[in-house]
Order: C-alpha cells, then structure tokens, then sequence
C-alpha cells in the first residue's frame, strides 16, 4: 500500500504526473454516464422501460485495468459519496511497476477527483482491488449579480 501513499505525496508536492491519456478518455465517458442519468439507455425489465439505479456500479475496462464507478447519495442533503474501483483481475496492484501504477492514479485522478471536496480516502479492498471514496456535493450556479452570466444562459 506503500505506494498508494507515495502517489499522494507526489500530488500534495505539485509535481507533474503521467497520465494514461487512453484511460482518462474512457474514465470521462464512464464518469459523463454514471452522472447523468436519463441519458443514457433504458432497460427493458419485464414489459417495463426503465432507466438503471443511480448508486449501480458502472464499469468499463482499459487493456487489463477495469474500473467501476458508483454515485450514492448520503444522509446529508445535497451531498454524495464517490465510489471507483480500480482493478487488475488475476494480479496484485502492488506488483504492477510503480511507472504503471502512476499512470492508472494519474488518469484517475486528473478525471474521476473533484478538487475543492475532500481529500480521497483510498483502500486496498482486495489484492487486485483498490476502492476511492470521496464525498462532494452538487454545485448549481446561480446569479446574484445585474451582468453575470451562468452557465446555459446567453449573455
């Protein structure tokens, strides 16, 4: 787990990260699904069109990574907690070269972590499984003032 942490180190030191750029794309499409529910797909189940669950696992695989992601809403009003998985089937994520490792957790990091919320927690859920959490909560803008121009309005 050692090298998780050593991750975490390099990102509070602001140095550059690599980044898997393949998995970063495929990790925004899989983020861009899981948060905007009713735009994808409808399943049918029993004669009956229905759109997923929102806290169900999405997932997606890069090469021999799979990832999983998940939305749940808390007890807190307007806050959420984010789950993704991160998984190499068949192998320990501490065997895989610490080079490869930090281009998975860059990719991760730079598409799936929201900065401003709280810092993730990070936990070696099984030897080819790691489990992020992060709580945040839903920004909606507003305008208060005469001029300000939001988000979806035209000026």
């Amino acid at each position: 787990m050692g090298a998780v942490i050593d991750f975490k180190r390099k990102v509070n030191r602001y140095k550059a990260v690599n980044v898997d750029h393949n998995m970063a794309e495929a990790l925004k499409e899989l983020r861009q699904y899981v948060e905007n529910q009713g735009t994808g797909k409808s399943r049918l189940v029993r004669g009956i069109y229905q759109t997923r669950p929102l806290d169900e696992v999405q997932t997606t695989k890069v090469g021999l990574w799979e990832f999983g992601y998940q939305v749940k809403p808390t007890n807190d009003p307007g806050l959420f907690e984010r789950n993704i998985f991160i998984k190499i089937p068949r192998q320990k994520i501490m065997d895989v070269s610490a080079g490869e490792r930090e281009k998975v957790m860059g990719a991760v990091f730079s598409v799936m972590i929201d900065k401003g919320n709280e810092w993730p927690e990070m936990t070696l859920i099984a030897p080819d499984c790691i489990r992020i959490r992060q709580h945040f909560a839903i920004v909606f803008w507003n305008e208060f003032n005469p001029g300000v121009v939001t988000p979806g309005k035209k000026g």
